[in-house]
């Protein structure tokens, strides 16, 4: 299936969310005042997740390029001729090869990913286990956000989920290859969550305003209290433009939810 066809078939995305504790603060500031979060990868709880493996590849050619772009960056008062010479002498001295430089590349590249700001969705709203870790045991709610064609959630990209750990090729390896493998992919045992990511590169983590208009949903959980009911729908009734209100239900025959409009 193409990435067009992906985003064609996911036309709206959810986040799960749980009224304990200070989340009920967050989940206020996402239903009244259009706020959400953009997570540093460094607190995420998978201790994979977003974790730099690297290995040295390229020839010597790419790495006599990739060296001189460092001192144009780096030293950009050298004269050109220095730059060649002392390139010259790293290549031949093996210097690229040393796993101290592999080592420094590794820590600078996960430097980067830290810096990113990650808005983690899902494209299933009634998956039994989300509901429970992500979710207060079914006593939270669910957002419904639309993603489709518009610039905000709208960059959002699937998650890849493999049962290798997936290891960069340095200066083989092109910068969207690199990014898939440290950022979009999970083991494959998190393959039942359909994990969904909006990235903010430049500007990195923190608070950001969501388009009131792509929050379009909410899901009560089947197990949230008449008081948190009563609390949530307060919030979403005041919306502009107005939010669907759905409830979770069990299904009669089978384990599963139905997602239900109220």
């Amino acid at each position: 299936m193409s990435d067009a066809d992906v985003f064609a078939a996911t036309p709206y995305l959810y986040k799960y969310r749980s009224l304990r504790g200070l989340s009920r603060l967050h989940a206020e500031r996402l239903l009244v005042h259009n706020e959400i979060y953009f997570a540093s990868p460094a607190s995420f709880n998978d201790p994979f997740d977003c974790q730099v493996r690297i290995s040295m590849g390229g020839s010597d050619d790419s790495h006599r390029e990739n060296l001189r772009g460092l001192f144009d960056r780096f030293k950009p008062e050298l004269p050109p001729e220095q730059v060649e010479q002392q390139v010259d002498a790293m290549i031949k001295q093996g210097v690229h090869r040393k796993p101290e430089v592999l080592e420094g590349v590794t820590k600078d590249l996960q430097e980067e990913v830290n810096g990113l700001g990650v808005f983690c969705m899902t494209a299933r709203p009634n998956d039994i286990l989300m509901w429970s870790h992500y979710a207060d045991g079914h006593a939270g709610f669910c957002v419904k956000f639309r993603h489709h064609n518009e610039p905000f959630l709208g960059r959002s990209q699937p998650v890849v989920y493999s049962e290798h750990y997936p290891r960069a090729v340095y200066l083989e390896d092109s910068s969207d290859e690199q990014f898939e493998k440290v950022v979009l992919t999970k083991a494959e045992f998190w393959g039942y969550e359909q994990e969904w990511r909006a990235l903010e590169i430049k500007s990195g983590p923190g608070v950001y305003s969501l388009p009131p208009e792509l929050l379009c949903g909410v899901i009560l959980g089947y197990r949230m209290s008449p008081e948190d009911r009563r609390q949530v729908r307060e919030w979403v009734e005041g919306r502009d433009p107005a939010s669907v209100v759905y409830e979770a239900r069990l299904k009669k025959d089978k384990f599963g939810l139905d997602i239900v409009a109220i």
